[in-house]
């Protein structure tokens, strides 16, 4: 038995010096295998290393959202040494390098084992340090391109690994290692392949992922099996210990989705502690959360790797949580899609960016803040700063709130609030935070559409047709905005009247006197009452604004420091079922605006220098009131009746056709009067009919009619002219 022993011995040295001699021939005559490569420094490398995803970050390094941009292979962010445990650089040099620390890129016993292997016919196995393994990821030429490695390609191997020794340092040569090995699937890399398993950063890693991930290293795609029985195996060389059990479940649970729900109670503990864990560590490096998809998408294309953006992390979430229960307590109503955008006043910067909720959304990939819709009420404030600018009107100046008709080219224009009902005599103030339609409809008449256009295409807004196409309903927001314009030109009110450009679009005292306005729940009562969700325990100014048939509501408003814009609907153009801005949009702003002054105090500006405060109200300079202006308003409700009472129907210059073939009893028309008709009467060609607190059935005859309103001292409050033919 000694003499077959040491028979062994010498075959096993003489074959080693054997390998070694030519090894060693073939390393100092690199001529004779062609290789002169140039490698790239640690510094080049690195570089030119790139992420397959842009990982949106908020203003503070928190995650926020992930998006791939690379479909080839998955690589997420280069990390450096110190940010991977010493327990997984022990586990992977353990199987994979274990005199790493002392060779110069060869570890030549372990080499010559293989070298050996291959020239019994056995091909080359392992051997491979990780220099020698990481010059074939930056050379696959030195691989074996999924086949076993040549001779040749080994002797190449070996020389570029000893370059790279030469040019990199050890911790430079470990730290590419660890970010660049493939893994299973598509991953490149630790730290992508331990967020794409357990969704865990790379320092969050335990003695248990080192086991598993240094086990995947030399076979990635190894059965389950296999990893359970290296993972063991590696687990008694390091002696941590760890039952076979307990590393098959976790190995199970790891990498077999299918069986997650059919282990144990023991492996639901497991799954339980990859919870915990994953939420520890260095969250700079978590894969990141689905709060700012559109906003990803929207600026995804500036590059792979880390971008940082304006946006808080807390508020986005906030944010998005917001719409999200808010959407789900009015899906009865029909209500899928809503979006929130937050600026800073000061800035400009964006903080917060919802462009929809996939949860109820039929267009989940749809931007909100980008989409264009009916803008509604919410551009009356622009229209109402215009004309105080232009001294047109004061925020006590008195418009009339009653029937209206308009002759536009295409026939007549009746504008309607949105109860249908009229309030007469009105305060600007109030007509404007009370969201009246038909005084903000005669301040246009007074401005003119054109000034008003120019001045809304001034602002930023943009996919704007010509005037002529809206007319006098531009007052009314017929036209189509974006979240985004909106809350932007809202942003030159908050900053009194000028642009982040520094361009000036109002006056600060313009922009006051409406920031006043629109912060006081008194002006606002006369349509929504006192106490709503626009009425915040801070300073704020809001409106709100609803499009025809409640397809779209708006929220937009400001405080000292943020402004804010909300939007709900749905994508798909549909209505709504009785949700109006004040129910739908505004419980959503008011729960952002919360969130953002938990900590932080709202203060009312200063108070521009061409400003006078008189009688509770603010106005320009040499624009006051001479006397009390509830004095005003209330005389004019009392003696002049006629400003709010008004025949809505015929209107004047109507023509209707007697049909000979309908029977004459048949033939009525209803003579209606709006606003206070209490005590007056209808008269038709000097002819009392009764009362017209209601309307008349008059029987239709042919012939020309004077119909007049009539008080009960006779005095003509109004006429129209119509005719029968």
């Amino acid at each position: 038995m000694k003499i077959i022993s040491y028979h062994w011995k010498g075959r096993i040295l003489q074959n080693h010096l054997f390998c070694f001699g030519i090894l060693f021939f073939l390393l100092v005559n690199p001529g004779v295998y062609g290789t002169e490569r140039t490698l790239p420094s640690y510094e080049e490398y690195r570089r030119n290393f790139t992420p397959s995803e842009a990982i949106l970050i908020d203003r503070n390094g928190i995650p926020l959202q992930s998006i791939r941009r690379d479909f080839q292979k998955r690589a997420y962010l280069w990390l450096e040494l110190d940010e991977f445990p010493s327990y997984l650089i022990e586990a992977i040099l353990a199987t994979e390098d274990k005199n790493f620390w002392k060779h110069s890129g060869v570890d030549t016993l372990a080499f010559l084992s293989s070298f050996y292997s291959g020239i019994r016919g056995r091909g080359l196995r392992g051997g491979s340090t990780l220099s020698m393994q990481l010059v074939s990821l930056i050379d696959p030429s030195l691989g074996g391109g999924g086949k076993q490695r040549t001779i040749a390609q080994k002797i190449r191997q070996i020389q570029a690994a000893s370059d790279l020794e030469e040019i990199w340092t050890k911790e430079q040569i470990l730290t590419a290692y660890l970010n660049s090995i493939p893994l299973r699937g598509e991953n490149l890399g630790i730290p992508i392949t331990s967020l794409q398993i357990w969704n865990t950063a790379s320092k969050s890693i335990d003695k248990k992922m080192s086991l598993l991930l240094a086990s995947m290293i030399r076979s990635p795609n190894a059965s389950l099996q296999l990893i359970s029985e290296r993972a063991y195996r590696l687990s008694n060389d390091l002696g941590w210990n760890y039952t076979k059990q307990s590393l098959e479940e976790f190995v199970n649970l790891s990498l077999d989705s299918k069986l997650q729900n059919k282990l144990s109670s023991k492996t639901n503990q497991i799954q339980n502690e990859l919870s915990l864990s994953s939420s520890l560590g260095n969250q700079h490096y978590n894969k990141g959360h689905n709060y700012a998809f559109h906003y990803a998408n929207q600026i995804a294309s500036q590059g792979r790797g880390l971008i940082k953006t304006s946006l808080d992390f807390n508020f986005q979430k906030q944010a998005y949580e917001s719409l999200r229960k808010n959407l789900a307590l009015i899906q009865d109503k029909n209500v899928r899609d809503g979006a929130v955008l937050v600026l800073d006043n000061k800035t400009g910067e964006v903080l917060v960016y919802v462009g929809g909720i996939e949860d109820y959304s039929s267009a989940k990939y749809v931007d909100a803040i980008q989409s264009y819709r009916q803008a509604g009420s919410t551009l009356k404030p622009f229209l109402y700063a215009l004309a105080i600018d232009k001294k047109y009107i004061t925020a006590t100046s008195i418009l009339v709130d009653s029937p209206l008709d308009i002759d536009v080219t295409r026939g007549m224009y009746r504008p309607s609030n949105y109860d249908r009902e009229f309030s007469g005599p009105v305060f600007v103030k109030q007509a404007l935070a009370s969201s009246l339609n038909i005084p903000a409809v005669r301040l246009v008449q007074m401005t003119g559409v054109d000034p008003f256009f120019e001045k809304i295409r001034m602002l930023g807004f943009q996919n704007l047709k010509d005037s002529d196409y809206y007319g006098y309903s531009l007052a009314l927001g017929t036209l189509d905005v974006s979240l985004w314009d909106l809350t932007h030109a809202y942003h030159i009110l908050a900053n009194s009247g000028r642009s982040q450009d520094g361009k000036i679009h109002y006056s600060p005292e313009s922009s006051y006197i409406i920031s006043n306005i629109l912060s006081n729940r008194s002006n606002r009562s006369l349509t929504f009452g006192l106490e709503n969700s626009l009425s915040t325990r801070y300073w704020t100014a809001v409106k709100t604004g609803t499009s025809q048939d409640m397809r779209d509501n708006w929220c937009i408003g400001y405080s000292e420091k943020y402004t804010v814009g909300v939007w709900i609907g749905n994508f798909s153009g549909e209505p709504m079922y009785n949700v109006t801005g004040i129910t739908g949009a505004a419980p959503i702003w008011r729960e952002v605006m919360d969130y953002l002054h938990a900590n932080t105090s709202s203060q009312e500006g200063i108070v521009p220098k061409g400003l006078q405060l008189v009688y509770g109200d603010y106005f320009l300079t040499g624009t006051e009131p001479d006397r009390n202006p509830l004095l005003s308003i209330q005389e004019i409700r009392n003696t002049n009746q006629e400003l709010s009472a008004k025949i809505t129907y015929p209107i004047e210059g109507m023509i209707l056709a007697y049909d000979p073939d309908i029977p004459k009893e048949f033939q009525k028309i209803l003579f209606q009067a709006s606003g206070n008709t209490q005590g007056l009467l209808w008269q038709l060609n000097g002819k009392n009919l009764g009362l017209a607190i209601k309307p008349y059935s008059w029987q239709v005859q042919k012939g020309k009619f004077n119909l007049f309103l009539i008080s009960e001292k006779n005095r003509n409050i109004q006429s129209v002219s119509f005719e029968v033919r």
